[in-house]
C-alpha cells in the first residue's frame, strides 16, 4: 500500500475511535445521571464504575471535569443511601489509586486536571471516613483535599471555604478547639467574601462560629454569633424556612438549655422541628440530632419516658444514616445510659456507657467533652454499686482530660467536679468534698444564672456536707440560699411545664424540702425562727401542682381572648379523648393501632403553649407569682382562732452521703393571733405507726361500728391540748399524708366524752394561703348570686346508648337502709367489668325531697334521674350555683397503689400512674362501660375525633367541667373523698377534679355509707342551706341533726367539707 494512504488511513482510525471513545464515555454518563434520578442506586454505583474506565481521558480533557464531578457525587451519595459506606471508601480509594498512578507523559493541562481529580476523590473519602465515624482518616483526606482547592483555586472559592468548614468541624469533634475556632473564623470571613454578608452560607458559617463558643462555656460570644446569623435568615427571601435556620434554632437552643433554660431550648427546638418536617428532614442526621436533644431536655425534667422515647427513634436514624461505631450514634447510647442511670438500672446503664466510651476510644475521641462525659456516668456507675475506688479513678481521669483540653472553667467539668465531690461526701472524706464542692460552685457562680438547675443542686449538696460535718451556720446559710434560688427556678419555668413534667419537677424539689424540714427539725432546738421558714416553705410548695393548674385555667376564662379559649377546648376535648384511651391496656390500645405517645405529646404540647401564653401576658401585665409568709395568716385570723399546717416528712440522716430512714413525722405548725416570734411545733414522732396500724383501727372501728376513744389519742390529742390552742374555738386545719383519710369531727375524748366536733370547728383547707382568700370572701360563707341548683340521681346504669334495656332493676319496696352508695369489693373495675352494680333506689328519693326544698325556697332547679343523669348532660353543665349527684362512687385502690415499689428500668417506659383514672361516679350506662360494644363504640368516635360517654364519670374527665361559679357541689356518694395521698399534694381523686374544675366548696364521703344515712343528711343540709345561705353552717347543723337519729359516727362523720 501506498505509505501517504497508510497514513491516511491510521489517521482516519484515529479520529474514529476518538469519536466513539468520547461518544462510550457521555453515554456511561448519561447512564449514571438517568438511574440516579430514577434512585436505582446499584445501576448508578455499576455505570459509574463504566464511567471511571476514561479515567486518561478526564486527565487530558478538561472539558470532561463537570462530568466527572458530578458522578462523583453520584456515586457518594449512592453508597450514603445504601448504607454502604465501608464499599464506598474501598470504591474511591481505588479510583484513586488508579489516578494517581497514571504517568505525567501528558500534557494540555494534565497536572492540573489530575490535581483536582485526586483532590475531590479525597474530599469525598474525607465525608465517608467521617460518616463512620472515622474522624482522624476523615481529617487526612480533607486536609488533601483543601491544599489542591487552595492551589488550583485559591481561597475564595466555594470549594475552598466547604472544605475549610467541613475540616473545621471535625477539628471541633476531634476535640482540638483552638485549631477548629481559627479555621471556622476563617471560614466566617471567606463565606462573607464569596457570597455576600447577607447569605444564608455566611448565616450557616457565623452558627458554626458560635457552635464552638458555646462548647467552650462562652455563652456572650456564642451569643453574639448565633444573632448575627439570625439577623441573616431573617433579611433573606425565606431564610426562616430553611434548614440552616434550623440548625441556628437548634444551636441556640442547646446553648439555652445548659443555660439552664428549659422552656425557651424546647420552644426553639419546636421551631426547628417544624422546619425538618416541612422540608423533609425526617431521616437525616440533622432531624436525629434534634431528637437527641429534646430527650437531654425531658431527662433533665425527669420526664424518662418522653426521654425514651425520643432517644429510641434517634438511634434509629442515626444507625441508618451513619453507622454502630458512629460518635454520633455514641451520644446517644450516652443518653440512653444516662436514662437508665436514673432510674438506678446500674447494669444496662453500664453496657450503653461502656459502648459509647469504646465508639469514642476507637475513633481517636479523646479531647471530646462526651467522652469526658460518658466517663463521668460510668464512673456514676461504680459508685452507686459502691465501687468507690473505680469510680474516683475514672472522675478524676476526666477532670484532668477536660482540664488538659478543654480548660478549667467549663459547665460540663463542673458537673464532674460535683459528682466526685459527692463521692467524697459518701465515702466520708469531708474534707476533701468540701473542696471539690468549692472549686464546682466557683464554676457555676461564673458561668450559670443563680436559678439554674446544675447550680442549685451544688448548694443542697454542700448544705448537706457542712450539716453532716456539724457546720451548722454554714449549712443554714446555703439551704436558705436555695430556697430563695428555687422560688426563682419556679418563676422562671415551672408553669410553662406540662402537667406530667410539673408532677416530675415537684418531685424532685419536694426531695429537697424534705431533707430542710429535717434540719430545720434540728436547728429549731437552738434557733426556733427558722420553724418559720418551715411553715412558709410549705405555703409555697403544698398543692403546687393543683393550685398552678387551676390558675392556669381560671387566667384562661378571665382572659377573653378567642384564641386562647379556642386553644383551651382543643385541649379538652384531646383530653377528653385521651380518658377512653386511658380505659384501655397496652395490649388493646396497640391492637387497636391508637396512636398514644402522639396524642399524649400534642396535649402536652397544647397545654404548654396555653401555659406560656398565660405568662407571657402576665409578665407584660406585671402579675407575679406572690409569696406568702406565715405572718400574713395570722393577720387573717380573729383572736379565737387559729391556722395550722400539717406537714408529713420522712427522717433524713445527713451522714456519709445522707440516706431517708423509714421513721416518720407529722409536725403540725401552729399560727394564733398570739404568735410572736414563730410558728408553735407540735411533733408527732411515730408517722409511720399512724399510717399503718393506727389508721387501720381507725377505719375498722368506723367500719364495724366501734367505740374508739384510741384514734383520739393518736391523732388529735397532742394537738387538742396543747397550749398555745387554749381558748380557740375554730382551727383552719390544712392536712397532710394520714390526716387525709380521717374525719377530725369523729375522734372521740374519752376524757370529757365528747367529739372533736362538740369542741371545736375545724375548716379544712388544701392550704392556708387559703385563709386570705376566705377573707376578703367573707368568713361566713353566705351566698350572694342567685343561679340554677342542678340534681342529678338515680342514674339507669343497665342503659345502653340509643335505647333502655329491660335488665332487672330493684323496686322501691325491695330497698332498704343495707344499700351503700359504693362498688363492694375493693377493686371497682373488675366490679364493672362484670357489669354488677346494684341500684339506689334511695337517691332517686333524696334528689326529689331535695328538688322540693328548692321549690319551696324558689331556687330554681333542673333534675335528671333515670336515663338523663348522664355524662352527657353533666358534662354540658356550666357553672350551676349548686351541683348535687347521687349516685354510686368508686376508688380503686389496688390500682392505685400498683408498681409503686418497681425501680427497674421499666420505670421510664410510661406507665400507667394515673390515680386521676382510678376514682370516679358512674352514671348512665356504667354498666355496660366494659362491653367490647362500648369499647368498640369508643374507639370508633376516637378515630373520628368525637367522643362516646361509657357512663363512668372519672375524676381525670371530672376535671374539665365548668364549675367556675359554682358554690357547692355535694357528691353523695360512697368514698368520694378517697383516692391517692401524696404527701404535699393532697388526694389525688374526685376532691382534686371538683376543685380544679372550679367548686368553691365540696362535701364528699370517706367511707360507706348507708343508702337511707346518706339521704336523710343531704335533706337536713339543703334544708339549712335554703334557711341560711351558709354552707358551713348547713353542713354543721345536718351533722348534728342527723347524730340525733344515728348517733354511731359511722353514719353522722362519712361526709366532709372542703373548701370556703
Amino acid at each position: 500500500m501506498n505509505p501517504k494512504k497508510l497514513i491516511g488511513f491510521i489517521t482516519f482510525l484515529i479520529v474514529l475511535s476518538q469519536v466513539s471513545f468520547a461518544q462510550t464515555w457521555q453515554e456511561c454518563y448519561d447512564s449514571t445521571d438517568y438511574y440516579f434520578q430514577k434512585k436505582n442506586y446499584p445501576a448508578v454505583i455499576s455505570w459509574a464504575e463504566k464511567f471511571m474506565i476514561f479515567t486518561n481521558l478526564f486527565v487530558t480533557d478538561k472539558s470532561t471535569l463537570p462530568n466527572y464531578h458530578q458522578a462523583l457525587q453520584y456515586t457518594y451519595q449512592s453508597y450514603v443511601a445504601l448504607n454502604q459506606k465501608d464499599n464506598g471508601i474501598e470504591h474511591f480509594a481505588n479510583w484513586y489509586k488508579k489516578i494517581d498512578a497514571i504517568p505525567a507523559t501528558y500534557q494540555n493541562g494534565f497536572a492540573y486536571n489530575k490535581s483536582l481529580l485526586l483532590g475531590n476523590l479525597s474530599f469525598y473519602l474525607g465525608e465517608l471516613y467521617y460518616k463512620i465515624g472515622k474522624y482522624s482518616l476523615a481529617q487526612v483526606h480533607y486536609e488533601k483535599a483543601l491544599a489542591v482547592y487552595g492551589k488550583q483555586f485559591g481561597e475564595e472559592t466555594p470549594e475552598y471555604e466547604e472544605c475549610l468548614q467541613k475540616l473545621g468541624r471535625i477539628m471541633q469533634e476531634l476535640g482540638d478547639y483552638e485549631a477548629a475556632e481559627r479555621m471556622l473564623m476563617n471560614n466566617a470571613s471567606l463565606a462573607e467574601d464569596i457570597y455576600g454578608k447577607n447569605h444564608i452560607q455566611h448565616a450557616e458559617a457565623l452558627n458554626q462560629v458560635g457552635d464552638i463558643f458555646s462548647a467552650k462555656s462562652d455563652t456572650s460570644t456564642a451569643i453574639y454569633f448565633y444573632k448575627q446569623a439570625k439577623e441573616i435568615y431573617e433579611s433573606t427571601e425565606n431564610g426562616l424556612q430553611s434548614t440552616s435556620y434550623a440548625h441556628n434554632l437548634v444551636s441556640q437552643g442547646e446553648l439555652y438549655y445548659r443555660m439552664g433554660f428549659y422552656t425557651a431550648a424546647e420552644a426553639l427546638y419546636r421551631q426547628a422541628q417544624y422546619i425538618y418536617e416541612k422540608n423533609d428532614y425526617l431521616k437525616q442526621a440533622e432531624y436525629a440530632d434534634l431528637l437527641n436533644r429534646f430527650s437531654q431536655i425531658y431527662l433533665r425534667l425527669n420526664n424518662l419516658s418522653d426521654a425514651y422515647r425520643l432517644i429510641e427513634q434517634a438511634m434509629q436514624i442515626h444507625l441508618q444514616v451513619f453507622s454502630p461505631q458512629h460518635p454520633t450514634y455514641a451520644k446517644d447510647l450516652l443518653v440512653l445510659g444516662s436514662i437508665y442511670l436514673k432510674v438506678k438500672d446500674t447494669q444496662q446503664a453500664e453496657i450503653h456507657l461502656s459502648k459509647a466510651i469504646n465508639i469514642y476510644q476507637k475513633s481517636g475521641l479523646y479531647k471530646q467533652i462526651d467522652y469526658f462525659l460518658a466517663m463521668s456516668q460510668l464512673a456514676e456507675c461504680h459508685k452507686i454499686a459502691k465501687q468507690f475506688d473505680k469510680a474516683e479513678s475514672l472522675f478524676l481521669s476526666a477532670i484532668d482530660s477536660f482540664n488538659q483540653y478543654i480548660g478549667e472553667r467549663n459547665i460540663e467539668s463542673a458537673s464532674i467536679e460535683a459528682k466526685l465531690a459527692n463521692l467524697y461526701y459518701q465515702t466520708g472524706k469531708y474534707a476533701q468534698a468540701e473542696e471539690m464542692h468549692e472549686a464546682c460552685l466557683e464554676t457555676r457562680y461564673e458561668l450559670l444564672d443563680e436559678s439554674h438547675p446544675d447550680l442549685i443542686e451544688s448548694i443542697n449538696d454542700v448544705s448537706l456536707l457542712y450539716w453532716a460535718d456539724k457546720k451548722i451556720p454554714k449549712a443554714e446559710k446555703f439551704f436558705q440560699q436555695s430556697i430563695e434560688n428555687y422560688a426563682k427556678q419556679f418563676s422562671r419555668y415551672f408553669s410553662f411545664l406540662s402537667e406530667i413534667e410539673k408532677e416530675f419537677y415537684y418531685s424532685r424539689i419536694r426531695n429537697f424540702f424534705e431533707k430542710f424540714n429535717n434540719f430545720a427539725l434540728e436547728r429549731s432546738k437552738q434557733k426556733p425562727a427558722i420553724l418559720g421558714q418551715m411553715y412558709d416553705n410549705h405555703l409555697s410548695n403544698k398543692g403546687l401542682l393543683f393550685y398552678t393548674n387551676q390558675k392556669i385555667r381560671n387566667q384562661v376564662f378571665a382572659s377573653k381572648d378567642e384564641n386562647l379559649l379556642n386553644k383551651y377546648k382543643s385541649w379538652v376535648q384531646l383530653k377528653e379523648q385521651l380518658a377512653k384511651v386511658y380505659k384501655l391496656n397496652y395490649e388493646e390500645i396497640a391492637a387497636q393501632g391508637i396512636p398514644l405517645d402522639s396524642l399524649e405529646e400534642v396535649a402536652n404540647f397544647i397545654e404548654k403553649d396555653l401555659s406560656l401564653r398565660i405568662a407571657i401576658g402576665n409578665t407584660k401585665e406585671g402579675r407575679a407569682q406572690e409569696n406568702i409568709s406565715w405572718k400574713a395568716i395570722q393577720r387573717n385570723l380573729k383572736p379565737d382562732e387559729a391556722a395550722i399546717e400539717m406537714l408529713r416528712f420522712q427522717e433524713f440522716k445527713p451522714d456519709s452521703g445522707g440516706y431517708f430512714t423509714d421513721k416518720v413525722y407529722y409536725a403540725a405548725l401552729v399560727i394564733t393571733p398570739q404568735t410572736t416570734k414563730n410558728p408553735t411545733l407540735i411533733l408527732l414522732e411515730n408517722g409511720k405507726e399512724m399510717e399503718t396500724r393506727q389508721i387501720r383501727f381507725y377505719r375498722n372501728s368506723i367500719k364495724f361500728r366501734i367505740k374508739d376513744t384510741q384514734s383520739y389519742k393518736n391523732f388529735w390529742q397532742a394537738i387538742d391540748t396543747a397550749q398555745v390552742l387554749a381558748g380557740i374555738k375554730k382551727i383552719y386545719f390544712s392536712p397532710d399524708g394520714v390526716y387525709n383519710q380521717l374525719n377530725i369531727n369523729t375522734l372521740f375524748d374519752e376524757g370529757n366524752q365528747k367529739f372533736v366536733l362538740d369542741k371545736v370547728e375545724v375548716h379544712i383547707l388544701t392550704n392556708t394561703r387559703d385563709l386570705i382568700e376566705l377573707k376578703k370572701k367573707s368568713l361566713t360563707s353566705s351566698i350572694n348570686r342567685e343561679g340554677k341548683a342542678v340534681l342529678l340521681g338515680y342514674p339507669n346504669y343497665q342503659l345502653k346508648q340509643g335505647k333502655s334495656n329491660s335488665a332487672y332493676k330493684i323496686s322501691e319496696s325491695n330497698a332498704n337502709s343495707s344499700l351503700t352508695r359504693g362498688l363492694q369489693t375493693r377493686d371497682g373495675i373488675a366490679q364493672l367489668r362484670g357489669g354488677r352494680i346494684e341500684e339506689l333506689p334511695g337517691t332517686k328519693e333524696e334528689v326529689l325531697a331535695i328538688q322540693k326544698i328548692f321549690n319551696q325556697y324558689q331556687i330554681k332547679n333542673e333534675v335528671e334521674l333515670e336515663d338523663s343523669a348522664s355524662e352527657n348532660i353533666l358534662k354540658n353543665t356550666q357553672q350551676p350555683l349548686y351541683l348535687h349527684i347521687a349516685t354510686h362512687g368508686f376508688f380503686n385502690a389496688d390500682m392505685s397503689n400498683a408498681g409503686k415499689e418497681k425501680s427497674d428500668s421499666s420505670l421510664f417506659i410510661r406507665e400507667r400512674d394515673m390515680p386521676l383514672m382510678n376514682s370516679g361516679l358512674l352514671l348512665v350506662g356504667a354498666a355496660n362501660a366494659y362491653t367490647d360494644e362500648t369499647i368498640l363504640a369508643e374507639i370508633n368516635a376516637l378515630r373520628s375525633g368525637t367522643t362516646y360517654e361509657d357512663g363512668m364519670l372519672t375524676a381525670y374527665e371530672a376535671m374539665n367541667l365548668d364549675l367556675r361559679e359554682t358554690e357547692l357541689v355535694v357528691l353523695s356518694a360512697c368514698e368520694t373523698g378517697l383516692g391517692e395521698v401524696r404527701n404535699g399534694e393532697g388526694v389525688y381523686g374526685l376532691q382534686r377534679a371538683f376543685q380544679t374544675a372550679g367548686a368553691k366548696t365540696i362535701v364528699m364521703s370517706l367511707w360507706k355509707v348507708s343508702d337511707e344515712a346518706t339521704k336523710q343528711l343531704m335533706i337536713n343540709l339543703y334544708d339549712e342551706l335554703c334557711k341560711t345561705r351558709n354552707k358551713r353552717q348547713a353542713f354543721v347543723s345536718a351533722q348534728l341533726k342527723l347524730r340525733e337519729q344515728y348517733s354511731d359516727a359511722y353514719f353522722w362523720g362519712a361526709f366532709v367539707m372542703i373548701g370556703e
